[in-house]
């Protein structure tokens, strides 16, 4: 028996059961996700549900944005990009902690409220209670820490060097140790925003998705959110 459900985005944590921390809302030209602990990719749609440590990848002419289910914290993926979605569920919500192998990516937090959220890359961490901004992350060069909005405190994984990055500054975080604070040029900002994403409409900004739950009694279930952005 299939039933429809009909729930606003907010909230969702304690409805999706297992390690499902996040969902994709949005997508354009090719996006893969290879859930955790396996190796063969599924095509990622709007609706796709995010376990703890699932790989998002996206092609050369790939995007995606994915949100945390618990406080509506943003990430979104631009072409040629890799990074592992997580996220651990405590009684406060999910904490959570973006693993960049490479690419570009920007992150608007929610406030966290004693939640942790965490980009980490293979050369850098930053550490975000609530903000805005840009990681553009290079395994042989480094990283660029572009804060658009808030406070960001960007640590390197070799000196342990760490820097506090606010708004209108950038960080460049290398393979040698160092972290450099500079102001932002505003023509070296990366794009991180395409059109023609699935599922949106140029009449509206309201998105709607559905996600299919299955309860121990067999019954299942269509959860259909809807949201705005």
């Amino acid at each position: 028996m299939r039933r429809a459900l009909l729930f606003p985005l907010l909230g969702l944590a304690c409805l999706l059961g297992g390690q499902k921390v996040g969902v994709i809302i949005k997508t354009v030209g090719d996006v893969q996700v290879i859930p955790a602990n396996q190796s063969t990719a599924i095509v990622a749609r709007p609706g796709t549900a995010l376990e703890d440590q699932d790989l998002i990848k996206t092609g050369e002419n790939g995007f995606a944005t994915a949100v945390y289910l618990d406080d509506r914290s943003q990430v979104k993926i631009a072409p040629n990009s890799e990074l592992n979605f997580g996220g651990n569920r405590t009684s406060r919500g999910i904490n959570k902690k973006v693993s960049v192998s490479y690419g570009t990516l920007r992150a608007t937090v929610s406030k966290q409220h004693g939640k942790e959220f965490l980009i980490a890359t293979p050369t850098s961490v930053a550490s975000v209670k609530g903000t805005d901004f840009i990681v553009v992350a290079d395994p042989d060069s480094g990283d660029s820490f572009v804060i658009l909005e808030g406070i960001v405190e960007v640590t390197n994984n070799v000196t342990g060097i760490s820097q506090t990055v606010t708004e209108n500054q950038t960080a460049n975080s290398t393979p040698d140790g160092s972290v450099d604070v500079t102001t932002t040029n505003e023509e070296d900002i990366p794009e991180t925003d395409v059109t023609g994403e699935q599922g949106e409409t140029p009449e509206s900004n309201e998105r709607e998705i559905r996600i299919e739950m299955t309860n121990p009694d067999g019954t299942i279930k269509e959860l259909i959110i809807r949201f705005h952005l």
